[in-house]
Formats: C-alpha cells, structure tokens, sequence
C-alpha cells in the first residue's frame, strides 16, 4: 500500500530465480474450491471497496495497480507489453496511417525521445525510445537519426516540450534550444501540448480496452495503446507514475517529479497528435463490431 519503486520494478521484472504468487480473495469461494460461502465472500469484498476503493485491488489481489496516487491504474504490463518482433511486425504493415515522435529534453535529467505510430483504428503502438542523461543536443540527434535509419521509417511529426534547454558541445556554460537544434538538423518540429491533466486523461483512454458492441451486447476488447518490451524505461516509470500525495490528477501541482520523462514524452506524442487529429480515428473493429473507445457509453445508445 505504500509506494516502493524498488519493490514495483522487482515485481514487475523479477529476477529470473523468483517466483510471485499473487492469492485473490475471489478463491475463497467454495465454487471455485475454496471453503468459504460464495455469499460470505461477496459481502467482505463489498465491505473492502466501500471501506477504500483505491486499497481495493491491493488488498483483494495483492495487485500494485491501486497503490496510493497512482494515476495510471488502468495499466497493466500483461495486457499492454507486446514483443518487440509483434510490434515491428505492425508498424511497417500498410495498418499504420501516420508516424510521430514525443520529445521531453533534458540537460542533467534524462532526455527523452518515443517512436510511436498510429493505425487506421485509432490503435497506437510505442515501438521505440531514446533515453539518456547528460548528453548534448548533438548526440542525441545523432542518435535520433540513427534510430530512424535503423527503422527506415522518418516520423513526419516530433512533439516537443517548449521548454527545451539543452546541452551542446559548445560548453557546459553554454545552454540551447533543442527543437532550434533539431529543426536545423532537418526533424520536423512542432510544440508540444503540455497541459498535464488532459494529457494523462488521454493516456488513460487509450489505456483502457475499446467497448465494441457485438451479437450480444457490449464486450470489452483490445486496448487503444501497445508499448514494445524494448522500450523499458517507459513501461517502468508508466507503472510508477502518480501525483503528489494529497491531490488531484486535476490539480495544477502535477506528478511526484522522478522517473517521469518517459511519460512525459508519451504524453507529448499522444495527447498533442490526439488533440491535433481529434475526430479523425473512427472505425470499425472486427466482426462488424462498433467503436466506442472515445465513449465508453456510445454503445448503449444505439
């Protein structure tokens, strides 16, 4: 119930001779073998989520996901992580529609660069990421480049945090623009929208399964966003990301300012493209199935 990063990323990653049990209360049930009444259970369940609904999963599973401020709680590494090959795979089929980057600069701090492209649903699949401290401008284009050419793929788009200071091999006392830099080096520059709470709405939108409505009803299906397992520094800090102790995720005071520049990058890419292009992600899901992952509830409204 209290934040440990170290424990949530060993968790998350164990070591390759450790094990994890989670026990679900639900297994109590005598109908799935345990001992206790199915009413008995139900009720202690229900007594749990009135007492705290954020401790809920946490004390009901053992789950992280409901640890306090977390504000991704809807993320989870199983669903969300695809393997590098599957992800390739779908990026440079004839699916995606657009291409773009989200770029969070840093002198001291990490800098960050994400690769994300979109496909002709919505979906968005994050398929690569730069992640370095103390470097210049200068290298980190150059390895920008590099990871384009090693994708043969050129972003026609790359979100950028106006506030872009950076490095350069010019000396230390010596501070730049970033996007100046990138903009002369030939990356198509745009500012990036960094209003926070809007930003992690839209991240937790594509977070969540799409609602499709099919011969029986609405059923949940694939969720809107998928991260490659070769971008670890996001997929870490995603599962830790949370606001300050006592607020809101719509207060102006924003995140616990650690380990956050990948996110920072991911709300760049999505929340400014999403903004930019809103309206322009309709579609259809298989089966004849309707969309309704902007609206939860369009399917129930005939």
């Amino acid at each position: 119930l209290i934040p440990d990063p170290v424990l949530e990323q060993t968790i998350n990653d164990p070591p390759s001779n450790w094990t994890l049990y989670q026990i679900d209360m639900e297994d109590n049930r005598k109908s799935r073998g345990g001992h206790l009444p199915d009413e008995a259970v139900d009720l202690a369940l229900e007594r749990l989520k009135a007492q705290n609904p954020d401790e809920y999963e946490t004390r009901k599973s053992g789950a992280l996901m409901a640890s306090e401020g977390l504000i991704f709680k809807n993320w989870n590494r199983r669903l969300h992580v695809k393997p590098g090959a599957e992800i390739e795979a779908v990026v440079k089929s004839r699916r995606i529609t657009r291409h773009r980057c989200g770029v969070d600069f840093g002198r001291t701090v990490p800098h960050c660069t994400l690769w994300g492209a979109r496909d002709e649903s919505g979906r968005w699949y994050i398929y690569a990421e730069h992640h370095r401290a103390e470097w210049t401008i200068e290298r980190h284009a150059e390895a920008m480049r590099t990871i384009n050419e090693q994708w043969g793929i050129e972003p026609s788009l790359h979100y950028c945090d106006p506030g872009d200071g950076s490095k350069t091999e010019l000396g230390k006392e010596v501070v730049t623009s970033g996007r100046s830099h990138l903009r002369k080096q030939g990356f198509n520059i745009a500012n990036a929208d960094k209003r926070w709470s809007e930003g992690c709405r839209t991240i937790q939108r594509l977070l969540a399964p799409e609602i499709v409505m099919g011969d029986d009803g609405p059923v949940s299906g694939e969720p809107m966003l998928y991260i490659s397992d070769e971008c670890p520094n996001l997929i870490r800090e995603i599962g830790m990301y949370r606001r300050l102790a006592g607020t809101a995720i719509s207060d102006r005071e924003g995140p616990v300012k650690k380990d956050d520049h990948a996110v920072d990058a991911l709300r760049y890419l999505l929340h400014t493209d999403e903004t930019r292009y809103a309206g322009g992600g309709g579609g259809v899901s298989g089966g004849g199935a309707r969309r309704g992952a902007a609206d939860p509830l369009s399917v129930l409204r005939g």
